[in-house]
């Protein structure tokens, strides 16, 4: 809702001397290069597995912040290139198998409390082709690309104990930092000559397998091992609002 009431704010109070200008100032097609940033929320659609075994994989919420900057190069009448990052603010979950000891959880918690929001930056980047319809004050760019994320923690944990001469030692270890193939678009409306509105929604597909798993040795001898893995950790919907510039 923030956002929404900044972006109105921002409409209501360009003149109608600068919306005119756009009249002959707004060259659809012609070359461009566009810079915006944004804020919304980004949703975790990572479906629910039946697998009793997903349990090995922390978890995030469901539906968070999120800002992001985004620059467009319109090339060509047209085709362009876009180069996305954005970060998302979330504190993960732990998975309960992990083996994580009392000081690595004390060291977690003062790291969380001392660097507030920036402990909570999960960003992703992705570089793509973006396609072009333009007409007046308005434009819609399709776009494809790929990137890379951070979902989850890389985490690795290992507790060893020595019983009636053995020596066992569990060991848990995850990985959720995936490629992804990323779709969207942008509608942008122009509001002054150089300045716009625009509304942005991404969606990501995971391209590589994440997984957790936790295995257990005596003396050096694996015995126990429980392991998962998904290629849908880090699916994602994310929806935003922003304001932009044309650079030319």
């Amino acid at each position: 809702m923030i956002w929404i009431g900044l972006f109105l704010s921002l409409y209501t109070i360009c003149s109608a001397r600068e919306r005119e200008k756009i009249s002959y100032s707004n060259t659809p097609y012609g070359k461009q290069v566009l810079i915006k940033f944004m804020g919304g929320t980004d949703f975790d659609v990572t479906p629910t597995s039946s697998d009793p075994l997903s349990g090995l994989m922390g978890t995030r919420p469901s539906t968070v912040p999120m800002i992001g900057m985004k620059v467009t190069h319109l090339f060509s009448g047209r085709i362009g290139w876009y180069a996305n990052i954005h970060f998302n603010f979330y504190k993960e979950k732990d998975s309960e198998l992990d083996v994580s000891g009392v000081v690595d959880d004390i060291f977690k918690g003062l790291y969380y409390g001392l660097f507030g929001p920036v402990a909570r930056i999960r960003p992703s980047m992705d570089i793509g082709l973006t396609y072009r319809f333009e007409k007046d004050r308005w434009a819609l760019y399709p776009r494809l690309g790929a990137g890379y994320m951070v979902y989850l923690a890389n985490t690795e944990n290992s507790k060893t104990k020595t019983k009636d001469g053995d020596e066992r030692t569990i060991s848990y270890r995850q990985k959720a930092h995936p490629a992804f193939l990323n779709a969207g678009f942008s509608v942008n409306y122009l509001f002054s000559e150089r300045a716009y509105l625009v509304f942005n929604a991404d969606f990501r597909q995971p391209l590589q397998k994440s997984y957790a798993e936790l295995t257990q040795t005596t003396n050096g001898i694996e015995t126990d091992r429980l392991y998962f893995q998904t290629k849908a950790a880090g699916r994602g919907l994310t929806c935003g609002l922003g304001i932009g510039l044309r650079i030319f």
